[in-house]
């Protein structure tokens, strides 16, 4: 009997020290490796990617000033992909847009071909020669 009480009087607090540094190494661990507000949800990452262009087609309003217009044609690789508004910039005589489109990371989609197709209007220029770049996809034109 005396062994026994031995046990409980030296094993008792070592057992209880034990069950602490146990819960307290689960609650860091679940920390780690939990849900954490501070880090991204993989879900919400999104992949970024050029659209790409098969045509581009510079459209000539007969008006005074001339207006311009720009007719793009490509296509997504599956409809999952949203494309965004296209940005606009003008150097001297080149006018360069750049259109890119972006997706949900984790999303599953069908593996079809979605069709692309937008107007971008590029307003009044003086007469000259111009290019204009759609995701490297270049076609000149000339303002009278």
């Amino acid at each position: 009997m005396n062994a026994s009480r031995n046990i409980w009087k030296f094993g008792a607090p070592l057992l209880l020290t034990i069950i602490v540094l146990v819960i307290a190494l689960a609650g860091t661990l679940a920390g780690e490796f939990g849900d954490n507000d501070n880090e991204a949800d993989p879900s919400d990452e999104y992949q970024v990617s050029d659209v790409n262009i098969n045509r581009v087609d510079v459209r000539l309003a007969e008006s005074h000033p001339v207006q311009v217009y720009v007719e793009i044609a490509g296509y997504l690789p599956d409809p999952c992909w949203n494309a965004q508004e296209p940005v606009v910039e003008q150097d001297g005589q080149r006018f360069e847009i750049e259109i890119v489109a972006e997706r949900k990371a984790d999303e599953v989609c069908p593996q079809v071909i979605e069709d692309y197709e937008t107007v971008v209007e590029l307003g009044t220029v003086d007469p000259g020669d111009y290019v204009v770049s759609v995701n490297g996809v270049e076609q000149e034109f000339e303002v009278h």
